[in-house]
């Protein structure tokens, strides 16, 4: 075997790893696959799965495969480290026993395995070296009768863990998991029912931001309960039931007892929840202060599709919403240098005839009211070529304007001069952008927008009669 010395490691040439591979039965994509991935001399992301059958025909072939890379992954670092099936379709005794190897990554995920009891010490050893914070076990069930897995996951600062609960076994580590500081906990396809999920609840981490649960039977009793009094006093910003058997009970239990902080709310394929439940629901979303803006109700086969389009745009609202909050504080803060001092002055010295040509800078500097009022003053009305009007971004003035949150203020009847100009602009909006004057959730509908125009553009014109006669 050939071996190369690089960055203190013992590395196999491309040419020999890729033989040796071919030698044990990887197909020659496989093989030439992992010979370019260990020639590099960077972190990487490494993937291992004997279900890949493009590259190994059988397990076995597979599980020989992984052995073979043992030794190249002896002393690297990962990106991130990925292998299943161990115990299972792969026999690597020396891996799950965390005897042959050593190495570092950011996450590690070690899934549908199977770890043996006299195995689970010197396996924790292993992943407890890696250094890495984020863990998926998923389907490999660690049968520690204390709370040595809690411990660890403290000693080792994990923060993000993937484990599948059950019914048995494992009372200990579950009344232990509230005093872990995990951020976020994928409990996804478990065994447990109502004992496992609901102690599992029951003892969430305070420091818990994300809770994942698909696939989870929970309904709408008693698991529901323990649910929902674990997530109440905590500030999640992830909940995911997808396929959790919820109905529009379970619905109304949940919004009751949402976290305000709660930005993602995925519950896909609850094919029970109707539009009595989607109604709730719209109502939370529809709510100044909440904070939704990721909502998945894919498979949500017994609520109208009418329903389901008027979610998601509640949920991409307040996603606009967010984004354009971000976008004035740091105009706020840009607004105090020098240059946003000097934009806010020409604002407030423009005439009639460069207030327009200021909107641009004065909305990138925080001085975006003070420039529509302006223009309200000096009577400078918008038409189409100002509101298709470019920034150094390429932004039309219309785009600029939105990402802000300021059309509302911008397409104002009292920024337009006549009815042609609002129409052009109006015409000239994102089907979204046009919402605003929907006429619903007390918006003025368009023909109220120009009623007003025209109400105004008569008084100008009564008054400026009665100047000349005077």
């Amino acid at each position: 075997m050939s071996v190369a010395q690089s960055d203190g490691m013992n590395k196999t040439d491309a040419a020999t790893l890729k033989h040796d591979l071919e030698e044990i039965g990887v197909c020659e994509d496989g093989a030439a696959h992992y010979a370019s991935l260990f020639a590099l001399s960077a972190p990487f992301d490494f993937t291992f799965t004997p279900r890949n059958r493009e590259y190994f025909k059988n397990g076995e072939i597979a599980g020989e495969a992984f052995e073979r890379l043992l030794p190249e992954i002896n002393g690297r670092r990962f990106s991130s480290f990925f292998v299943e099936d161990i115990g299972h379709r792969m026999k690597c005794p020396d891996f799950i026993s965390g005897k042959s190897v050593s190495f570092q990554t950011d996450m590690l995920t070690v899934r549908w395995s199977k770890v043996p009891e006299e195995n689970l010490n010197g396996f924790l050893d292993m992943v407890g070296k890696t250094g890495a914070k984020k863990l998926n076990l998923q389907q490999t069930r660690l049968e520690f009768k204390d709370d040595t897995f809690a411990r660890f996951l403290n000693d080792k600062k994990i923060e993000s863990l993937a484990y599948s609960v059950s019914d048995e076994g494992m009372d200990v580590f579950l009344t232990k998991l509230g005093g872990t500081k995990l951020k976020k906990f994928d409990l996804s396809f478990s065994d447990a029912r109502e004992k496992g999920l609901s102690l599992t609840f029951k003892n969430l981490p305070p420091t818990l931001e994300s809770l994942i649960s698909e696939c989870n039977i929970i309904g709408e009793g008693a698991t529901l309960d323990a649910l929902c009094a674990g997530i109440r006093p905590f500030h999640l910003k992830e909940l995911n039931l997808q396929c959790c058997t919820l109905t529009n009970t379970a619905i109304e239990k949940l919004i009751n007892v949402l976290p305000p902080e709660l930005e993602s709310l995925n519950i896909s394929n609850n094919t029970n929840i109707t539009d009595k439940g989607g109604e709730l629901l719209l109502k939370q979303l529809k709510r100044p202060d909440c904070l939704i803006r990721k909502l998945g109700i894919d498979g949500m086969f017994g609520m109208s599709k009418g329903l389901q389009k008027e979610l998601r745009e509640a949920a991409q609202d307040n996603d606009d919403r967010h984004m354009q909050k971000l976008q004035c504080q740091k105009a706020e803060q840009i607004a105090k240098t020098k240059e946003g001092i000097r934009i806010k002055n020409a604002v407030k010295n423009a005439s009639k005839e460069n207030i327009k040509s200021l909107l641009h800078d004065a909305l990138e500097y925080g001085a975006a009211d003070a420039a529509f009022d302006k223009m309200r003053e000096t009577g400078a009305g918008l038409t189409l070529k100002d509101a298709l009007a470019t920034n150094k971004d390429g932004k039309t003035l219309l785009e600029a304007c939105r990402d802000m949150g300021k059309l509302p203020q911008l397409m104002a009847p009292e920024m337009f001069g006549n009815v042609k100009d609002f129409n052009e602009v109006y015409d000239a909006l994102s089907e979204k952008g046009k919402r605003i004057y929907d006429g619903k959730d007390g918006r003025p509908s368009v023909q109220q927008v120009k009623n007003r125009i025209m109400s105004a553009a008569v008084k100008r014109a009564v008054s400026q009669r009665s100047e000349q006669r005077g």
